[in-house]
């Protein structure tokens, strides 16, 4: 047994011992690389046959539990293509044993020239090699036994390296993109050169994850370059991600996070469409051209751009969205927000939809995307800062956004379509634009710029030919042509140029509304707009450079766009236009334009004007050849032959149209219009011009009218014709011309009234022969100048020929050798021999005017009289002028010398003196130094030293004047608008400084014997007092002045003025019983007398606009005239032209145009407060040519007023205390009705529109016999006139009064005072009876005073005294001193032979009256003897004469001289016998009430004289006061 055990044991343990060896010899065998690779070359084998594709190992070595290393594996397709292989494979192996296989970790495996080809083969298009490899192993491992449960195989790689690794995609089913080799074919890839570290290796079915480091590749076709990818990875059937990536291809680099998912791999064949991508980008830089590589797109390759961007997308290339996207791309868009984009990579065809925060774009960074024809609009964009939202494509895209351009900012909710052509591009949305400049994005500023607005607008197109626009919008503010528009509203269309809407405009100078159609298609061009413009100020507007507003109404209907093309109608009504703050009305202003049969015809048709111009022209035809032909005459006055030859050689020779222009111009009410503009400047009405241009082979333009008066500020002219005709060839510089005007009288400042004027102008070749002749109305003065002007070759000359002066009978000639060159584009001027002399008068000038210092003008008076210039001027100076000057430099350095001597100069009769003076220039200082003085009487009076520096601004005159009993009269040309008449003597010292057209007077003088004429109340007032001359005005301080009568008053204030301009007044002065008026009616239409008065007075502002208010009361000697007739009397008289200002309905009266000599009251406001006196003494003139007339005294309170405009009226009233009416009856009667005391006349404005309520009563003793039968007793019958109603236009009621007839008639008188009572028609014909026929009627008829028969001839008795009327109202007209009556009783023979005429004229103001009385008997008596002569007749005719003259002005004291030849003793007239007479007589006049008063006191104060005066029995014939 045990050796068993022992022999079993032996065999077990050589056995294990064999087992041990076998086990060593196999494991050591398999550690060597042959027999491993030995091994591997069977499995190769063995798989190739079971998988039926070839399996190759090249080499083994299997270091166990440490590393396995592989060469030459390789896999080949069933094809015999290689699928697969591994150049060299170093496995690095951590964990694995034999004991535990199903574990297996790997540290490293590297991989050396790995290559891995996927080719899809034709036959099988939907299978790759792979796939087929992978069937081919999954049916070697047959299905898997799920009944059985294994244990997991753990298999780990921890890292594995690429190196020079290949990886080919062929897809042989699909043909080579035609990009191939330029970009990447999804289809056909070859990749190269591929290097990659891998760790964190993780396999989970068919998941792989890897940390991919430093990963680099080439695609060989395109050069494609991955430069590097490093990532966190995960790869799955349907997905491939990439966690904290930095990708690099080519230049553009990726961070952060990418993922790709699709379906199966082969989706990136198709990776536009069907590789969905998500992306977390942090700032990463894209070029262009490495999208390119992945893009076929051809654009892309020329794009040449860089994108930096971050965000957030996903979403396919085709349609991807992004969040909080940060995308700069170029020189400077920057965006900001979400997009999303469909359509890519075409983006041309790509929706795009951005939510943008604040960005911006700049437009050349996208100009490749924009049309051509769009661009420069985006181009003048400049850099945009927008942010909104945005939907569309590049060219059909809605902005709902703000944007801030270069051109200003817009607001847009606007959908946009760029088209290629630009007439299809539409746009429509609400718009909000502010300061955006229009005119910049549409390439033209001339008309438009900057504009404001907000609104729907809706349109095509963007040129004006085919444009399609709908607008509804406000523009707050548009600069259109000039001008900045504010507040523009506009609501219509705009199609195909055509124009249907409204349109209103509120701007601060143009308020305007207009609707209508405009046209602007070239077909048509037609304008049918109708508009109210409130206002247009056109200065403001552009249009004009004066201040001109316009209102109107206007209806235009017209077509045309080009000057030439316009035919139409434009009507304005109810225009306003302005000019200067001036306004004038225009009703009517029609212009109509038509062209018929070839002819066009424009007319323009207003109350201002009528203009028609006819004819065969076009505006812009005429226009350019007037502009040439003015060229062409200029060249003419230049006269440079080298310039005019060649602008004639340069003229190119064209065809000459030929056409012809009728012009009339009728001028009908122009003033209104015109004086706005020229306010100087006056024209009559209906004046007519009329004109004709015509071109062809010569040109020719004629032109004349008549003007039946012309004013030009003070330059007046009458019946004014002018002429002007010129022609003229194209091609040659020849012009023919002539031009006359003349003038039948004209009025000149400082000439006065002249007449006979003309002046004519005749051009020939290169000479102007012209002639003119003046002559000054009733004088022998008078002007005639004969010359020529030549053009000589850079020179004009004028030469006076047979010319002379006439001055006061005087003859003036012009030396015969007389020149005057012209040369130096008028800056030089050679005088020779230009001398106007009269005996050894004369005035002269000789030398030139240069700018050559060396030459000199040399001016001389010699023994020139001073009375010449009279006629002159307004004032009467005398004395004699020598003087002489010589002035060289005129344009630098100046040199002046000058001498002054006048002989006993004189001012209106007033000696000054002998003037002595002269003047020196002082370059250095440029100032003139003056030395003068006034002599009289071998003593100086004036001595004025100083400097006059004219270039100077201000401070011109720097003069000393020391006075010394010089003449007041001296001062009156300073003070001529406010004084006149001034006389006296002044001692002091005065400095002239200021300017020489306004000097400035400082210092005080001592007036002695001080005289002066208030020009306004024409009153004369003496003073003795200082006067003190301020910096700002002449101070008057208590002056108190006298009038003639020796009543004071005290002045005090200043006349405030400025080199004596824009004299300003605040006087204050109190009077007691001075004379405040002292004019007569051709001074002043409004009211004329002379005043005394107590009271005070303040005149304030300035000389053409005074306010005068004046408190007072009257006092004796006050007698003032109201006339009430101005206008009826301006009608009728032949040298007033009447101008009727009144405004109707209204209560005032208009001044009227002053005449010569009269007071212009015109811009004074006179506010008069009078207590009315019995002292004073009125008259109300209700018809002076009539001598219809209320006078007498009265008591009451009247207020004047005259305002700026002229505006007369009055306010208040009077009780009249003593008065007479003078009844005329229209002149055919002249009777004077006592004024019952009581009767008031009131005024409440207009003067004409007084009211009265006065009864006046005529008392003519008659007899009673036409009314009573039985009774002729002669008595007093008072004919009574009650007046009530308007001053001019009175209610009168008649009345019969027999207040002072016997009571014993009474009774008979009963009935026929009852009769009259009953029958008013009776009533009047019985007063007419006795007011025109003196004496009373029958009742019922006029049959009885018609009678011509006995003593009861009341006809004859009255006609005489009708014709004496009539005929005195005549010769009033003729002579106001000259009066003639008659006297005859009927037409009878004897009658008129009984005739009695009455002449007189009177002298001296009145004061001398020759007079004739008489009748004209042609009978001759028979001598009585033998000597007897026949005297008679000749007595007869002579009549009676007198002469009496008024020893006083008041006629107190009169000396009558007496020559009759009228027979006195009636006792023997039937003996014819006639004795003249001759005799003297002294006559003395006094009043009195009593006997007491005649003796007790010889001299009655003034007051009590001029209340008596005012007390009188008033006699229209004998009372003084009322010679008118």
């Amino acid at each position: 047994m045990p050796r068993f055990l022992s022999v079993t044991l032996k065999v077990l343990l050589g056995l294990l011992l064999l087992v041990g060896l076998a086990v060593g010899g196999i494991l050591l065998a398999l550690r060597i690389p042959s027999v491993q690779t030995n091994l591997a070359h069977r499995a190769a084998a063995m798989l190739t046959e079971k998988l039926g594709q070839r399996v190759i190992i090249g080499s083994v070595d299997v270091r166990p539990f440490s590393r396995v290393l592989l060469q030459g594996i390789q896999v080949l397709d069933r094809r015999g293509n290689e699928l697969f292989s591994v150049g060299r494979a170093d496995a690095d192996i951590r964990l694995f044993s034999v004991f535990d296989p199903s574990h297996l970790h790997v540290g490293k495996l590297t991989l050396g020239e790995p290559r891995f080809a996927l080719v899809t083969y034709p036959e099988t298009p939907d299978s790759t090699n792979l796939s087929e490899f992978l069937g081919a192993v999954k049916r070697l491992l047959g299905p898997s036994d799920t009944t059985k449960k294994s244990k997991p195989f753990d298999f780990k790689i921890e890292a594995i390296g690429l190196r020079n690794g290949r990886f080919v995609l062929d897809r042989r089913n699909v043909a080579k993109a035609p990009d191939y080799g330029r970009t990447m074919d999804y289809a056909h890839m070859y990749i190269d050169s591929i290097y990659a570290d891998a760790s964190g290796l993780r396999l989970q079915a068919d998941t792989i994850h890897a940390n991919i480091a430093g990963l680099r590749a080439v695609d060989t076709p395109s050069q494609t370059r991955l430069r590097e990818l490093t990532a966190d990875m995960t790869y799955a059937t349907r997905f491939w991600e990439f966690k904290d990536l930095n990708l690099r291809v080519g230049n553009s680099q990726l961070h952060d996070y990418v993922r790709f998912d699709y379906q199966h791999f082969l989706n990136f064949t198709d990776f536009n469409d069907s590789v969905r991508v998500t992306a977390s980008l942090k700032p990463s830089r894209v070029y262009s051209d490495d999208i390119a590589k992945f893009a076929p797109q051809p654009f892309l390759r020329d794009l040449k751009e860089t994108v930096l961007i971050s965000g957030q997308a996903k979403g396919y290339v085709r349609n991807f969205t992004t969040k909080n996207l940060d995308l700069t791309y170029g020189a400077k868009t920057h965006v900001v927000g979400n997009i999303d984009v469909q359509g890519l990579p075409n983006l041309k065809e790509s929706f795009v939809s951005m939510r943008l925060k604040p960005s911006v774009i700049d437009g050349r960074d996208i100009k490749r995307y924009i049309p051509a024809s769009g661009w420069p609009y985006v181009q003048r964009l400049g850099t945009v800062r927008l942010n909104g939202e945005f939907l569309g494509f590049y060219n059909d895209f809605v902005a709902n956004g703000a944007f801030k351009t270069a051109l200003g900012d817009v607001v847009s909710d606007v959908n946009i379509k760029f088209k290629t052509d630009p007439r299809y591009s539409s746009y429509e949305g609400q718009v909000r634009t502010t300061g955006f400049q229009l005119g910049k994005l549409l390439g033209d500023e001339s008309l438009v710029r900057d504009i404001t607005m907000s609104g729907h607008v809706e349109g095509v197109g963007f040129r004006p030919e085919g444009a399609r626009l709908k607008a509804n919008a406000t523009v707050q503010s548009i600069w259109l042509n000039g001008y900045r528009f504010r507040n523009i509203t506009t609501n219509g269309q705009f199609s195909k140029q055509f124009f249907d809407g409204k349109l209103a405009v509120n701007d601060p100078n143009l308020q305007i509304s207009a609707t209508g159609t405009v046209d602007l298609n070239k077909t048509r061009q037609a304008f049918d707009v109708q508009a109210q413009v409130k206002r247009a100020d056109l200065r403001a507007l552009g249009f004009t450079t004066q201040r001109i507003t316009l209102a109107t109404t206007a209806d235009a209907h017209f077509r045309g766009l080009k000057l030439d093309d316009l035919i139409g109608t434009i009507k304005l009504r109810k225009s306003r236009l302005g000019y200067e703050g001036k306004i004038v009305p225009i009703d009517t202003f029609d212009v109509v334009s038509q062209r018929l049969a070839g002819q066009r015809n424009l007319r323009v048709r207003s109350e201002v004007l009528n203009l028609d111009a006819t004819g065969n022209f076009n505006f812009t035809t005429v226009a350019r050849d007037v502009q040439t032909l003015l060229t062409e005459y200029r060249l003419n006055f230049e006269s440079n032959e080298a310039a005019t030859a060649a602008y004639y050689r340069r003229k190119r020779q064209r065809p000459i149209p030929e056409y012809e222009i009728a012009l009339n111009l009728y001028l009908k009410r122009a003033n209104p219009v015109l004086h706005i503009f020229v306010p100087q400047l006056t024209l009559s009405d209906y004046s007519t011009v009329a004109g004709s241009f015509r071109n062809g082979l010569t040109s020719i333009f004629q032109i004349g009218g008549h003007f039946d008066a012309v004013q030009f500020d003070s330059v007046k002219a009458v019946n004014n014709d002018f002429e002007f005709t010129t022609s003229k060839l194209p091609y040659k510089p020849e012009v023919l011309a002539q031009a006359n005007i003349t003038s039948e009288r004209q009025v000149l400042p400082g000439l006065g009234k002249t007449e006979k004027f003309y002046v004519e102008g005749v051009w020939d070749q290169e000479r102007i022969n012209f002639s003119t002749s003046l002559a000054q109305t009733g004088t022998t003065n008078k002007a005639t100048i004969n010359g020529a002007l030549a053009f000589l070759p850079r020179a004009i000359q004028v030469v006076f020929r047979q010319s002379g002066v006439n001055l006061l009978g005087k003859d003036w000639t012009i030396a015969a050798d007389n020149s005057v060159l012209i040369s130096g584009k008028g800056t030089e001027f050679d005088i020779q021999n230009l001398t106007l002399s009269n005996g050894a008068q004369s005035v002269s000038a000789q030398g030139f005017i240069s700018a050559d210092p060396g030459k000199q003008l040399q001016l001389a008076l010699k023994d020139f009289q001073l009375a010449t210039l009279s006629s002159l001027t307004t004032q009467k100076i005398g004395g004699r002028v020598n003087a002489t000057g010589k002035i060289s430099g005129i344009y630098g350095p100046l040199e002046v010398t000058s001498a002054l001597n006048v002989d006993s100069l004189t001012l209106d009769k007033t000696l000054i003196g002998d003037v002595r003076g002269q003047g020196n220039w002082h370059n250095g200082t440029n100032h003139l130094d003056v030395d003068l003085d006034v002599i009289r009487g071998a003593a100086r009076v004036v001595r004025l030293a100083g400097t006059y520096a004219p270039r100077e601004a201000e401070q011109q005159l720097n003069l000393t004047a020391i006075l010394d009993n010089a003449p007041v009269k001296l001062a009156e040309p300073f003070l001529n608008s406010l004084f006149k008449d001034m006389s006296g003597t002044a001692v002091g010292t005065l400095r002239l400084t200021g300017r020489l057209a306004a000097p400035i007077l400082l210092g005080d003088i001592d007036v002695s014997e001080g005289k002066l004429t208030f020009i306004y109340l024409n009153t004369t007032y003496t003073f003795a007092d200082r006067i003190r001359f301020a910096d700002d005005g002449i101070v008057l301080k208590s002056i108190r002045v006298r009038d003639p009568l020796g009543n004071s008053g005290v002045i005090d204030g200043t006349i405030f003025e400025k080199g004596f301009q824009d004299m300003r007044l605040d006087l204050r002065a109190t009077f007691t019983k001075l004379l405040v008026l002292n004019t007569t009616r051709k001074d002043n239409e409004l009211y004329f007398g002379t005043a005394y008065a107590t009271g005070d007075a303040r005149v304030r502002g300035p000389a053409d606009n005074l306010v005068v208010n004046v408190t007072a009361r009257s006092e004796a000697g006050t007698r003032l005239s109201l006339p009430l007739d101005n206008a009826a009397k301006a009608e009728k008289a032949n040298y007033i032209k009447f101008v009727n200002r009144n405004v109707p309905d209204t209560a005032r009266v208009k001044v009227p145009t002053a005449a010569s000599g009269r007071v212009d009251l015109a811009g004074i406001r006179l506010n008069f407060n009078l207590t009315v006196t019995p002292d004073a003494y009125i008259e109300i003139l209700l018809d002076e040519s009539t001598g219809d007339v209320i006078r007498g005294t009265a008591t009451g309170q009247l207020r004047l007023n005259i305002d700026t405009r002229g505006d007369f009226n009055m306010y208040g009233a009077v009780e009249i205390v003593r008065g007479a009416y003078n009844f005329t009856l229209q002149g055919l009667v002249n009777k004077e009705f006592v004024v019952r005391p009581g009767g008031t006349i009131t005024w409440n404005g207009d003067p004409l529109q007084g009211e009265m309520n006065v009864t006046a009563a005529y008392t003519q003793r008659t007899s009673l016999a036409p009314i009573l039968q039985t009774n002729s007793a002669v008595v007093p019958v008072t004919a009574v006139m009650n007046l009530t109603g308007p001053l001019l236009l009175p209610i009168i009621r008649l009345n019969l009064e027999f207040n002072d007839i016997p009571s014993s008639l009474e009774g008979e008188l009963t009935p026929f005072l009852s009769a009259l009572r009953n029958d008013e028609q009776e009533l009047n014909r019985q007063v007419f009876s006795l007011i025109v026929f003196r004496q009373l009627t029958s009742p019922g008829s006029l049959s009885s005073v018609a009678s011509f028969r006995g003593q009861d001839n009341a006809f004859g008795n009255s006609l005489g005294q009708i014709i004496s009327t009539q005929l005195g109202l005549l010769t009033s007209q003729i002579d106001p001193n000259l009066e003639i009556s008659f006297n005859f009783n009927g037409i009878t023979a004897e009658q008129l032979q009984a005739l009695q005429v009455r002449l007189s004229y009177s002298f001296l103001n009145g004061r001398l009256r020759v007079t004739r009385e008489g009748g004209f008997s042609n009978s001759t008596a028979v001598p009585t003897g033998t000597g007897g002569t026949a005297t008679t007749a000749q007595a007869s005719l002579l009549g009676d004469l007198s002469l009496e003259y008024y020893l006083r002005p008041d006629g107190k004291f009169r000396a009558k001289l007496r020559y009759e030849t009228t027979p006195r003793d009636y006792s023997d007239l039937s003996g014819l016998s006639n004795q003249t007479r001759a005799g003297v007589s002294l006559l003395h006049t006094e009043q009195f009430d009593s006997f007491r008063e005649l003796f007790s006191r010889k001299r009655l104060s003034r007051r009590a004289a001029a209340t008596r005066k005012a007390r009188e029995v008033l006699n229209v014939d004998d009372d003084p006061r009322t010679v008118m």
